[in-house]
């Protein structure tokens, strides 16, 4: 038992402070020493990084989501309420004593959790840890959102969250002090589950098809569309609608 509490202990500043050019492989080694420090009872301290100077909350979701967590190297999933820091692309999770630990993104295989969403209904959500070489390296072995698509074609979100400066709100006209705030920078990218290709694109039209121009069946697809395509919800239905052809053929 003294063992199991010195293992949780030392294990923590891999699982608290390691920085996202860890390698799997050393992430995979580690896989063991991972379980046994959220899973072994006894309480773990992590520092919390946030920083109370900045307007805004580096979180994709203020309040803890009951979630289902797959490690890089396990086969087992683990229940524990996260939070996912989408500045610093890290979980946080909480353990039942009430005290959290950080895992980063090498370390994350898979996540998910279901949220409500406007007519009250449980809406489930899946975050997929994803490599290329197509992905710029602040995103390259992240979590994406699974938004739609299944079998042959999918759309994944990459959330984001970059610092940015503002003018600082005061009643001195003369001032010229600045505040640093959280601003969402998320990315889109469709992805071909036959190999793993990652394409990015915006949401408009003209840019979807860009980024389907090496597919000529999912280009004619996409043409023979008639829905709109200009928010978010509009594009899930598209590539949905998409995949679905592409995957009786």
């Amino acid at each position: 038992m003294k063992n199991c509490l010195l293992l949780a202990l030392a294990t923590m500043p891999l699982i608290g402070f390691a920085q996202s050019k860890s390698s799997e492989a050393r992430a995979s080694e580690n896989t063991r020493a991972r379980t046994e420090a959220v899973d072994s009872g006894y309480d773990v301290y992590t520092f919390n990084g946030r920083d109370k100077s900045v307007r805004g909350n580096p979180m994709l979701l203020p309040h803890w989501q009951p979630a289902e967590i797959l490690l890089v190297g396990n086969a087992k999933r683990t229940s524990a309420p996260a939070k996912y820091d989408i500045y610093q692309h890290q979980l946080q999770v909480r353990r039942p004593q009430g005290d959290s630990i950080l895992l980063p993104a090498p370390l994350v295989q898979e996540f998910s959790f279901s949220q409500l969403d406007a007519h009250g209904s449980e809406r489930p959500r899946r975050f997929i840890r994803y490599e290329s070489p197509s992905l710029p390296a602040e995103l390259n072995g992240t979590c994406a959102e699974l938004l739609a698509g299944g079998k042959t074609l999918q759309l994944l979100k990459f959330w984001s969250k970059k610092l940015v400066k503002e003018a600082e709100n005061t009643t001195n006209i003369s001032s010229t002090s600045t505040v640093q705030r959280y601003d969402e920078n998320n990315k889109y990218y469709v992805r071909w589950a036959s190999d793993g290709q990652l394409l990015g694109f915006r949401l408009k039209r003209g840019s979807l098809k860009d980024a389907l121009a090496g597919h000529p069946e999912a280009l004619k697809e996409l043409e023979m569309y008639k829905g709109a395509l200009s928010s978010e919800d509009d594009f899930k239905a598209a590539i949905t609608a998409i995949d679905e052809k592409l995957s009786t053929k």
